[in-house]
């Protein structure tokens, strides 16, 4: 017996006139109970608008594709609650040429309900590939303002006029931004311009006061500069050799316990002029503080001249023996000197 088997068109009809009878009781209910839905329902009809989302700025070509739907789909948020505001829904609810037919027949919260009950809000995404992972993501690029109702005519009017109100709060949006960006940026460029002024006033000055510092006379100011430097080389020794002074000075001072504290204090005001007027000159706002204060002790005694001259005798023979050896003539003449007022002052002459 051949186990193969050829079918005939004859079979194929027998087979179908076999099952005939099991295909009418299946699919005869199924024909009826939709022709019955379709007969009983109403009709709803879609009125849709379609608003592409484009974002500004040359950073947002760096973002991630899930940043920029992030971003769209808060900004679709926002647009849809001022869009979808209470003053809009209540403007269009009391549009005569949208419920013209029904007007007397519901209430104004009725309208409202209905134009609220008929709007949807829907996100379009498409598939992009993530320049860092590779991978592909939905990208939202754009939403659908849709108005669903049996009478088409209110569907595509309710649709149209809300995809006016976000188009128009978008541009608000943008502009508001634009606006904030301006006032920004012009502020910045009027305190930029204050500070260009104020720079060009600094170089303005600084060329008035230097304007004897011509090109040609670089030489003479490194030849001024070095010898600032090597005078201030060879003030430093002089400087510290006066600071060990004066603090050989103030122990000596302090173990001196016979003077009465008027005599202590001179010494010590002595002592600190010398070294004011070493380091400050005679000028110095705390040379005139100490002189004031020599003068307040010792104009009793009537001798204020006097101590100036044995104070200033001793700052030129400090000067002089950090300059010259002991045996130098300005040196053994201010010894002398100072030898001669120091035995005048002792007397009392």
């Amino acid at each position: 017996m051949d186990s193969s088997s050829e079918y005939t068109f004859s079979d194929y009809v027998a087979a179908f006139r076999r099952r005939l009878r099991i295909l009418a009781i299946v699919s005869i209910p199924i024909m009826l109970i939709a022709g019955l839905l379709a007969a009983v329902l109403p009709d709803y009809y879609r009125s849709y608008a379609q608003i592409d989302i484009n974002l500004e700025g040359a950073s947002a070509k760096t973002l991630e594709p899930i940043e920029v739907s992030a971003y769209a789909d808060q900004y679709v948020a926002k647009l849809e609650n001022l869009a979808l505001s209470r003053d809009n829904l209540l403007a269009l609810a009391n549009d005569s040429t949208v419920f013209s037919s029904v007007a007397g027949k519901m209430s104004e919260g009725e309208r409202f309900d209905k134009i609220a009950d008929s709007i949807e809000v829907s996100l379009r995404t498409q598939m992009v590939r993530s320049p860092s992972t590779g991978r592909e993501v939905d990208l939202i690029s754009g939403f659908n303002v849709a108005s669903v109702d049996a009478s088409p005519e209110f569907a595509f009017k309710v649709a149209n006029y809300f995809a006016r109100m976000f188009l128009e709060v978008d541009r608000l949006s943008r502009t508001e931004r634009a606006s904030s960006a301006s006032q920004f940026l012009n502020e910045q460029i009027r305190l930029t311009e204050t500070e260009i002024v104020a720079l060009e006033q600094k170089i303005a000055d600084f060329k008035v006061a230097n304007a004897c510092c011509l090109p040609e006379l670089v030489q003479l100011n490194m030849s001024a500069i070095e010898r600032a430097e090597r005078d201030i080389e060879n003030a430093e020794p002089r400087i510290r050799a006066l600071e060990q002074n004066r603090r050989f000075l103030q122990s000596q001072l302090d173990e001196l316990g016979q003077y009465d504290s008027g005599d202590d204090r001179l010494s010590e005001l002595e002592q600190e002029y010398v070294a004011l007027v070493a380091n400050y000159g005679t000028d110095h706002p705390d040379v005139s503080r100490v002189r004031r204060e020599i003068v307040a002790l010792t104009s009793t005694d009537g001798d204020g001249e006097a101590t100036f001259e044995l104070i200033e005798l001793k700052v030129k023979l400090a000067e002089a023996e950090q300059k010259y050896s002991s045996e130098q003539p300005d040196v053994v003449r201010y010894k002398r000197q100072l030898a001669v007022l120091e035995s005048r002052k002792e007397t009392g002459d």
